[in-house]
């Protein structure tokens, strides 16, 4: 990941792309390009920068709980939505040496524990559950059972017959896939019970199953699966049914949804599963029950040991509220239930010896410490080179050149070096000495440390190169994300071709690209002296092209575009919406009145301190007082031409980053470039007078004839404002299939709710708001 000072939109447009990659890799193609333990800590990588960057739920990546669509089968819309648990995992820097969870004593005594541990995601869950059911987390009744790493599977009986079997899908809608259920055997065809039931659960493939399906695939010269849980996925998805009747794929079942049976059944998870077993289904043996959500904690620790000796995958453990007659009043949020949560098993930790340490310089100019490592098997790969994170973290686990360390993957699927075994260390093992230049232009260093990291809440030194301007990998990664598709869209221009053009010296700053000849451009060689790889007349013709294009491209496009600090993409149409041209932009007094008024707003907070009130003397506090006072006639004078601008939503800190940068050497520099090329970057004016045109609009549940993405491109272009979350002030709920909390407090509200077919009179112009 790049800096914390990093331009914030890359991070996060990067991490959606990864993820979607991910998704598809893992849903569609049963075929994963990473672990469970390195996804969810990507996930919550992109969660934590959305949420700090204040990037609205409708302009984040989801895709739900995943969809494993296949073309072919036939899809229906499952009774109530198949949702994923939350997750309860460890980040790395929070795990010990041993790479283990430690008991809730211990990890209570690290600071940050609370966000960064599985122990204080799963107390915190807890806390949420007494709220309603009243006592303490440790009087909770909790099942504890084993997670197994399969794939998610509706079965509906009826007359004692199997019949229907449907896959997770998109949690909206699933695959049917009856046929291939019953010729598998992987579940009971007849039940004992004949009302009608639905009951859920995983499909997996046995160790020694996914064995001999390799060894197969190899003896037939096919390419072999990765893991059992993917050949399960492939092997479920085959049209041709009868061809599974040996694969040996199994079933473990665990929930009966609420109101989805035409039976009593008992008051209990545990008693369901009892049920459950006589009905003929398999339940997975090492369930527990527990009373108390520490002991929850530690029993989900000790099966970890376990693990191993199961004939089956599983990546964690599950943890519910054994009352379900309150799991409907406890109800669920978009994503997931809140009665039950997931503890997630640690990554896998390897440890090798150091045998070096080199220094990369990020494109934001960032200096991260690199380990050279002896190779080592880690997660099915080899490793020989780590992250050692920044300078901070190479002091405090004390690594030295020599020493044997652990390594594990996470977040970025980057190995990371994440402790020292010291009893290991070699007499003649070395301690790192930082560089006090940067390494690839020799500028002086800065610290960037903002006092403490913002995952950990732990101090933390961020070292950088001074030369923003002409550091050769800080040009790399401003030519990169100049011609990024969400920017300026240059096809053609990657990472290889960036380097090349900034290592023959041929662009020094983003806009050089305006004054490259095609001749150059095409002689450019990406390879090496002995082993050239020339771009090429069609290739360079192409990046013309695309840069010719690029003059035209609206002030949205060109502020995303130059990496301003906290202006990403949303941020950009904002600013072109309210500002006519780049140059009004640099000099705009509205957005000089926000800074001021951040700036003021700051100061009442710091005077308003009970703290420093009780240390003033009398006079002193008349001074304050008449201080606040003058504070707040300014802050009402400077609101009304905020909102005639229509940047109050931008926030002070934009604005402040936006004037920075324009009145930055290089925010000179760019103007004048643009000035001199003669490009006009215009804005775009987001008035629309449409069918809801003023109005504030909500979107919960699924809608058929809609992505999430073209919902929101309707609304908008019909005039209206769409939002997240329900409240006094929205005009109203478009609701799809399996809406929730959204739609209860809509009508609450008294708020008008519509469906799809709803919407599409109001955008016709048929129906009115």
């Amino acid at each position: 990941f790049s800096s914390p000072n990093a331009p914030n939109a890359p991070d996060f447009t990067a991490l959606a792309l990864r993820l979607r990659e991910l998704d598809d890799a893992y849903y569609r193609d049963a075929s994963p390009l990473a672990t469970d333990a390195e996804y969810d800590l990507l996930r919550a990588e992109y969660d934590r920068l959305c949420d700090e960057q204040a990037i609205p739920e409708s302009a984040r990546y989801t895709r739900g709980v995943g969809d494993d669509h296949v073309q072919g089968f036939e899809t229906v819309v499952h009774a109530q939505r198949m949702l994923s648990l939350e997750k309860a995992a460890t980040r790395p820097e929070f795990l010990p040496g041993t790479g283990v969870d430690e008991g809730s004593e211990f990890v209570e005594s690290e600071p940050g524990w609370e966000n960064g541990t599985a122990w204080g995601r799963m107390k915190a869950w807890a806390d949420r559950l007494v709220e309603v059911v009243g006592g303490s987390g440790q009087d909770l009744s909790l099942v504890v059972e084993p997670k197994i790493d399969g794939m998610s599977v509706s079965l509906v009986y009826e007359g004692g017959q199997l019949v229907r079997a449907v896959t997770r899908g998109d949690g909206t809608r699933g695959d049917v896939v009856t046929a291939q259920i019953l010729a598998s055997g992987a579940a009971p065809s007849k039940v004992p019970e004949t009302s009608r039931f639905e009951v859920r659960g995983e499909l997996y493939l046995p160790r020694e199953a996914f064995e001999n399906l390799n060894r197969n695939l190899s003896e037939a010269s096919e390419k072999t699966l990765a893991n059992p849980r993917n050949a399960c996925a492939g092997l479920m998805k085959r049209k041709d049914a009868s061809s599974l009747a040996k694969t040996g794929i199994r079933s473990f079942l665990y929930f009966v949804p609420n109101g989805q049976h035409a039976m009593p059944l008992p008051a209990s998870q545990r008693s369901r599963l009892d049920w459950l077993v006589a009905q003929g289904f398999s339940v997975h043996p090492d369930v527990a029950s527990v009373r108390g959500i520490a002991a929850a904690y530690d029993a989900c620790r000790q099966f970890l040991d376990k693990r191993d000796t199961l004939d089956h995958e599983i990546d964690g453990m599950v943890v519910k509220l054994d009352d379900t007659s309150i799991h409907d009043e406890l109800g669920n949020t978009e994503h997931h239930p809140r009665w039950g949560i997931a503890y997630k098993f640690p990554p896998e930790r390897r440890p090798t010896r150091l045998l070096g340490i080199s220094i990369q310089v990020g494109r934001t100019g960032s200096l991260t410490p690199v380990a050279e490592l002896e190779p080592v098997q880690l997660a099915g790969t080899t490793v020989s080179r780590a992250s050692l994170h920044n300078r901070s973290h190479l002091e405090k686990i004390g690594v030295r050149v020599g020493d044997t360390v652990l390594v594990q993957k996470a977040g970025d699927i980057i190995p990371q070096v994440v402790a020292v075994v010291p009893a290991k260390r070699p007499t003649e093992s070395v301690p790192f000495e930082f560089p006090e230049v940067c390494p690839v232009c020799g500028s002086l260093l800065e610290d960037r440390g903002k006092g403490k990291d913002k995952r950990t809440k732990l101090p933390v030194q961020l070292i950088a190169c001074s030369n923003t301007d002409n550091c050769p990998p800080q040009v790399v990664g401003r030519l990169e994300h100049f011609a990024s598709r969400r920017a300026l869209d240059l096809e053609g221009l990657g990472s290889i071709v960036a380097e090349a053009l900034v290592e023959n010296g041929i662009v020094r700053d983003v806009l050089d690209l305006f004054d490259l000849p095609i001749n150059t451009l095409s002689a450019l060689n990406l390879g090496t002296e002995d082993a050239p790889r020339i771009f090429g007349e069609k290739n360079a013709t192409k990046l013309i092209e695309a840069i010719t294009r690029a003059r035209t491209a609206p002030l949205s496009k060109w502020l995303h575009a130059l990496a301003i600090q906290d202006v990403g993409d949303a941020i950009a149409i904002k600013l072109a919406s309210t500002h006519a041209t780049v140059e009004a932009l640099a000099k705009s007094a509205s957005l000089a009145a926000l800074d001021e008024s951040g700036n003021l707003i700051e100061e009442d907070e710091q005077l308003g301190n009970q703290k420093a009130k009780k240390e003033r003397s009398p006079e002193q506090q008349q001074i304050v007082d008449a201080r606040r006072a003058v504070i707040k006639a300014r802050i009402a004078e400077l609101n009304p031409i905020l909102r005639t601008a229509g940047i109050e939503e931008i926030g002070p800190i934009v604005a402040r980053s936006v004037r920075t940068f324009f009145n930055s050497h290089r925010g000179h520099e760019i103007l004048a470039r643009l000035a001199a090329l003669g490009i006009e970057p215009r804005g775009e004016s987001r008035v629309i007078d449409g069918p809801l045109s003023g109005k504030t609009v909500v979107v919960t549940g699924s809608l058929a004839g809609y992505t999430r993405d073209s919902i929101k491109a309707a609304l908008e272009g019909a005039g209206a404002k769409v939002t997240d979350s329900v409240s006094k002030k929205t005009d109203l709920l478009v609701a799809g299939e399996a809406a929730g909390s959204k739609l209860e407090k809509a009508n609450a509200l008294g708020i008008r709710v519509v469906d799809e077919a709803g919407l599409s009179r109001i955008l016709e112009g048929t129906d009115s708001v």
